[in-house]
């Protein structure tokens, strides 16, 4: 895949003509991704992003005030929320937990 902001999680920016294991997620449930970053659902309800957060797709403060991410990073701000599915689009992130809510 091609990659300038980190989308594929594998902790660099270069370009891969392969797949590969995205490292430090567990078991997942389902994974998404947009033109410019990716997420994945693990299998216990956590929500983890990763590639581009110029437009806040992420859902996360990076260290730093960084702009993007090459790695997996759990959003915090739905820790406990038993995520169970997430979609990506070019910039922006939806979830939905056990219990019908919505998060963008």
């Amino acid at each position: 895949g091609d990659l300038n902001t980190g989308q594929l999680g594998r902790g660099d920016l270069q370009s891969e003509s392969f797949l590969d294991d995205v490292e430090g997620l567990g078991p997942v449930a389902m994974a998404s991704c947009g033109h410019w970053h990716s997420a994945a659902v693990t299998r216990s309800g956590d929500l983890n992003t990763w590639g581009s957060n110029k437009h806040g797709q992420l859902g996360v403060m990076l260290p730093g005030g960084e702009a993007e991410t090459a790695v997996p990073i759990q959003v915090a701000a739905l820790a406990g929320a038993k995520v169970i599915a997430v979609a990506c689009g070019a910039r922006h992130t939806l979830a939905v937990d056990a219990g019908g809510e919505v998060y963008s």
